[in-house]
Formats: C-alpha cells, sequence, structure tokens
C-alpha cells in the first residue's frame, strides 16, 4: 500500500499530510561503492613557526648568554672588590700603628738634637737672600672667541 506523497517536496525531506512536522525520509539515492582505500597514516602535529618568532628566539637566546655572562662577570668584580676591601683595611690598620710609632715612638727634641750635632741650623738663624729679577711684559696674543673657533682649536 502506497501512502500519498505531497507535491511540495524539501530536499532529502517529504512533508507529511496531516503532521504538520517534516518527517526525515531517506531520499531515494543510488548508493556509492567505497574504494578501496588505504588507511591514512596518523599525520604527526607541525608546528610552523614565522621568521620574526625565530628571530625573537635567537634574540632571547643570545640575551640570557650575555646575561650569564655579565652575572659571571660581576661575581668576579664582587670578588675583586672584597679583596681590595680587606687590602685597605689592612693598609689603614697598618697606617695606624705607624702613626702611633712615629708620634710616640720618637722624641722631637731629640732628634732637633741629633741634626744640630749633623750640623743642620734653625730656620730661623739661616740667612735669607732675596733676588729681584726684573722681566720685560710678554705680550698677549688675542685669539678668535667662538664656538666654531673653539672647535677648530680642539681638533685642528
Amino acid at each position: 500500500m502506497q501512502t500519498k506523497k505531497s507535491d511540495v517536496r524539501y530536499i532529502r525531506y517529504y512533508y507529511s499530510e496531516g503532521s504538520g512536522a517534516r518527517v526525515a525520509e531517506k531520499a531515494i539515492l543510488p548508493k556509492k561503492k567505497k574504494k578501496a582505500t588505504l588507511p591514512e597514516p596518523k599525520k604527526q602535529p607541525v608546528l610552523h613557526i614565522g621568521p620574526l618568532a625565530i628571530v625573537g628566539l635567537v634574540m632571547c637566546v643570545v640575551m640570557v648568554v650575555l646575561m650569564a655572562v655579565g652575572m659571571n662577570r660581576l661575581e668576579e668584580i664582587r670578588e675583586e672588590a672584597t679583596r681590595l676591601e680587606n687590602y685597605v683595611d689592612q693598609l689603614a690598620m697598618e697606617n695606624g700603628r705607624l702613626r702611633k710609632d712615629y708620634e710616640e715612638g720618637y722624641d722631637l727634641d731629640e732628634v732637633a738634637y741629633m741634626a744640630q750635632g749633623m750640623g743642620m741650623i734653625r730656620v730661623e738663624d739661616a740667612t735669607h737672600v732675596r733676588i729681584f729679577l726684573p722681566a720685560e711684559p710678554v705680550e698677549e696674543t688675542v685669539t678668535q672667541t667662538g664656538f666654531p673657533h673653539t672647535l677648530t682649536d680642539l681638533f685642528g
């Protein structure tokens, strides 16, 4: 028994009288035979990186290397600064010890007595001679002033 079908036909759908809704019915289409194919190999995901990104990554690696070298150099400088600070402290202690020996170890009157014994005289007892030499005045040359002439004088 055949049911009456409407003249209105939608693609792959038919309108059945009385239901008010579309009912899916299989369209009569010729079946296609499947072709025998080999199974597709699993594709590995491919990551596409632009040239600007590669340049950025190279710059990043260069900056990391420079930072590591800089940190190494900074540590060397810190060690050298610590070593020099210790050396300055030792010199300051030795200077203090020598100053103390100088101030406490020598009697100035004894040093003056020894100097007089060697033939030295006091500054007050020495004869002073003043000589005045006449000199002709020197003429000063006038140089040009200004920024361009200053540059010429510096680099000329």
